[in-house]
Order: structure tokens, then sequence, then C-alpha cells
């Protein structure tokens, strides 16, 4: 498989199990989803995701995998 067609396999496969994700604000994502196992810290920061600097296909990928691993439905 090339790297475009897993990217974008990779993509589609986020949106497709992001869609409830879709109608919230990114903000009320990190909120509801992510903040389960990621908590903020006094300045208001995410563990892990706020100091993490990747491009926009590591972060598909890194969703994911969450959702692979953990059982994450967006």
């Amino acid at each position: 498989m090339t790297r475009l067609a897993l990217a974008m396999l990779s993509t589609c496969t986020v949106f497709a199990l992001a869609t409830p994700a879709l109608a919230n604000s990114g903000e009320q994502v990190l909120a509801d989803v992510c903040g389960a196992c990621h908590t903020r810290d006094e300045q208001g920061k995410y563990s892990r995701i706020d100091d993490s600097r990747r491009t926009p296909e590591g972060w598909d990928m890194n969703v994911v995998r969450m959702i692979r691993n953990y059982g994450l439905d967006g």
C-alpha cells in the first residue's frame, strides 16, 4: 500500500469513526473525549496533548490509534 493510500485511508477512518464529534467544537471534543484520560493542568493545558507537535497526518494516526487501542468512538 502506498503512503498516499495509507494516509487517505487513515483520514477517512478518522472521519467515519468521529462523525458524532464533528458536530461539536474542537474544545468540546477535547473536554468530552480526550479529557477522560488527559487531565488539564493549572494553566488549562491538556497533558500530553498541548505540548505535542505533530503534522496533520501524525494527528490522524494518533487519533486512529486512540480509537483502536482504547475503544474511543470520537
